[in-house]
């Protein structure tokens, strides 16, 4: 706290002059292994020119998908009209195809917006990892965490193997 200040209420906020120190250091920081820059410009720039082409796409995909649905409307319509049942059947089959290829692009559609959404939405996430961090063992080959388990072991061993001699070297 800064001094005179017991606490802080509604009727006494924090002053923007008390970041002043914060402020100083946030500007003249330097990266190390706790501080590292992220450059966010670019993340961001690079995110949204390889995430454009899939929203385009799914929007045109949406259009198509948007299209077909008024031909099924249409021929809604015709088929309350239609008495004769061969006439009915014919519009009836037109009718299933085009709803089967307005699910394909509604598909298409969910499909390239999730894809443009997993490129775009990630700059965003906040638990970064430190990039100046030792790599953790989750991210190491099983077959090298098991050759360092068993080179452990082996050092345990020998060092075991010593201790037995000195203490055996030790009883009369």
């Amino acid at each position: 706290m800064p001094e005179g200040r017991k606490k802080y209420t509604k009727s006494a906020p924090l002053q923007f002059e008390e970041f002043a120190d914060g402020l100083a250091w946030w500007n003249n920081r330097e990266e190390n292994t706790q501080v590292w820059r992220i450059d966010f410009a670019a993340k961001y720039a690079d995110a949204k020119v390889k995430a454009e082409p899939l929203w385009k796409q799914a929007e045109q995909e949406r259009q198509a998908a948007t299209e077909l649905g008024k031909k099924v409307r249409e021929i809604d319509l015709q088929l309350n009209s239609l008495a004769d049942p061969a006439q009915k059947l014919a519009l009836q089959d037109e009718q299933k195809d085009l709803k089967a290829h307005q699910r394909q692009h509604e598909e298409a559609t969910k499909a390239a917006q999730r894809e443009g959404d997993s490129i775009y939405w990630p700059i965003y996430n906040l638990d970064l990892k430190n990039p100046h961090g030792k790599e953790s063992l989750e991210h190491v080959a099983p077959q090298t965490l098991v050759a360092a388990m068993l080179e452990n072991e082996r050092d345990v061993m020998r060092l075991l193997a010593e201790i037995e001699s000195l203490v055996g070297a030790m009883t009369p």
